[in-house]
């Protein structure tokens, strides 16, 4: 397959290996042979057979004049044969790399239909075929509960997601076929030759033909100038609305949009290609036309708005981010009527959903986004910057929920790696809103010294069971912005600043010789900074340890 394959790409004197009626042989028995492997298991498709079905793939419908190569151009997509096979290798094929690599061609397809010389209303067609297919594949696969077509189907919508959200889709060489330049040899910089473009590559770079007879099949766009030896620079393009076109259309239908939305409760693999699928795409109306107006609506479904599952919350509550409030002007926290209505209705929704799904919203990424999230809303409408505190405080179970966020940190420090973002930012989230609380409603600390016995459980967990340092950080960070805003009852936040003070220099005595790097030491420093900072005295033990810790640190790193 390797064979026929190069020989399907070289060329002898100018000509092609094969000739035309042999490439279409071979191109049809190799679509015939895989249509009849569907219901008789003959043909083992490997990266090989794949590629060789590719390159029969161009070469044929090139010479029918459906498309063009250097680069890859269709001209006219209702005549291209092999559409099917190519589907069928992206989606159903069990060898991961032969989906992977059909998906990255059959993507590169639909998306040079944006781009090809021919009317608006075919290239709309072109793309709308593309978004039927996979809502077609999604809903056999969600009726038949196929996994590896959700799965294979998302992962394609997906690729093309996402390289059009890169630019490839208005990515335009700077170069064209037949025109005459200058160009370095293999580097930017030196002697510039007379040279031709033969070609323009997938990988963007070019098929060059110099003067003298050398040929670079792979020269990057850094390397040519223009025909005033001049470097060219790109043209920033917008996306037209045929380029918007797919995009839109995924998040525009209402059906296709919930489809979609639906597989996030699958969880998984398959959860996460739909979270990441729909982070592609505009923000739906439906979602953003429902939370954005409640304060229009007559009555209120609080329970359909803001759902209890975290995934399709954090979908939800990303609209009313608090972070973006100073930038995006269209926020709904930015209307005081609107703030007033969530007050009322969803604030007490949210600490419902985060007292009865405690548990979800810390198992995996996602919903520790979510819980990150609400912790922010929390803390955002406690402060009283739009609705006053007082009525805030009136709806909200403040207690409630600062019970239920302390005796969430404990699972949040034992966290992996695969998490620790996720993780480091949703316990920075938590202290926030207890720094917070206890600003606006001092008796809160009651509830945080109650949670004694837990801290000494607490400290050396996050310090020294778990040795990340961005989790360290996050915990250190927390604790002292929380004793900072303590001010009620001094000696019991000087007990904690000190267990932790302390727990954190026997980390840095017993470990330093894992210390193996400058930025390692220097974030252990800055942790210890952080602790020791505020604190008036220093017994003579810490004092000890801390000038040992840093005699050995700066002999091991002078």
């Amino acid at each position: 397959m390797k064979w026929l394959t190069d020989c399907l790409k070289e060329k002898k004197d100018g000509y092609p290996v094969f000739s035309p009626k042999s490439r279409k042989h071979l191109f049809t028995k190799l679509a015939s042979k895989y249509i009849h492997k569907k219901t008789k298991e003959e043909i083992k498709v490997t990266p090989e057979w794949q590629g060789c079905f590719t390159a029969c793939f161009l070469s044929s419908n090139r010479e029918k004049g459906a498309l063009e190569e250097a680069p890859l151009t269709v001209m006219k997509h209702s005549e291209l044969e092999g559409m099917d096979q190519l589907w069928d290798f992206s989606l159903r094929e069990s060898d991961s790399t032969v989906r992977a690599n059909s998906q990255k061609f059959l993507g590169s397809m639909y998306i040079k239909f944006a781009t090809m010389e021919m009317d608006e209303k075919s290239k709309l067609a072109a793309l709308d075929e593309f978004v039927e297919n996979c809502i077609k594949c999604l809903n056999e696969a969600k009726k038949e509960k196929d996994v590896a077509l959700m799965q294979a189907t998302l992962e394609l919508m997906l690729n093309v997601l996402t390289r059009i959200d890169q630019g490839e889709m208005i990515k335009r060489p700077l170069y064209k076929k037949g025109e005459k330049i200058y160009a370095h040899w293999k580097r930017d910089g030196g002697t510039l030759y007379g040279a031709e473009i033969k070609g323009v590559n997938e990988d963007g770079t070019y098929w060059v033909h110099y003067d003298d007879g050398d040929v670079d099949k792979a020269a990057k766009e850094d390397y040519l100038r223009d025909k005033n030896k001049e470097r060219r620079k790109p043209q920033k393009v917008e996306l037209s609305g045929v380029e918007k076109h797919l995009k839109n259309t995924f998040a525009g239908e209402k059906t296709y949009f919930n489809l979609i939305f639906s597989f996030l409760d699958v969880g998984g693999v398959v959860g996460g290609l739909a979270w990441d699928t729909l982070e592609h795409l505009p923000a739906s109306d439906t979602v953003a036309v429902r939370l954005c107006g409640i304060h229009k609506a007559g009555k209120v479904d609080w329970a359909e708005i803001l759902p209890s599952r975290p995934v399709k919350l954090l979908y939800t509550l990303q609209i009313i981010d608090p972070a973006k409030r100073g930038t995006d002007k269209k926020s709904p926290l930015n209307n005081d009527e609107w703030c007033k209505t969530f007050v009322s209705g969803g604030l007490p929704r949210l600490a419902s959903v985060l007292k009865e799904s405690s548990a979800l919203l810390v198992a995996d990424k996602l919903a520790l986004r979510c819980l990150s999230m609400m912790q922010k809303i929390f803390a955002f409408f406690t402060m009283g910057i739009v609705v006053s505190r007082e009525v805030v405080l009136k709806v909200l179970p403040l207690d409630s929920i600062v019970d239920v966020s302390l005796h969430m940190i404990p699972n949040l420090v034992k966290t992996d790696e695969a998490t620790v973002v996720d993780t480091s930012q949703a316990l920075s989230s938590i202290f926030w809103l207890l720094t917070t609380a206890v600003k606006v409603q001092p008796s809160v600390f009651a509830q945080i010294k109650a949670f004694g016995p837990e801290w000494e459980k607490l400290v050396p967990a996050a310090l020294i069971v778990n040795k990340n340092v961005m989790l360290q950080k996050a915990f250190t960070d927390g604790v002292d912005q929380l004793s900072k805003s303590c001010s009620e009852d001094s000696e019991q936040v000087s007990k904690l600043r000190e267990q932790m003070r302390d727990k954190l220099l026997e980390v840095v005595h017993a470990r330093f010789s894992e210390l193996n790097t400058q930025n390692n030491c220097a974030q252990y420093l800055l942790l210890m900074r952080n602790l020791i900072a505020n604190t008036n005295e220093i017994e003579e033990k810490s004092a000890t340890m801390i000038g040992g810790a840093l005699a050995n640190l700066i002999k091991k790193h002078p």
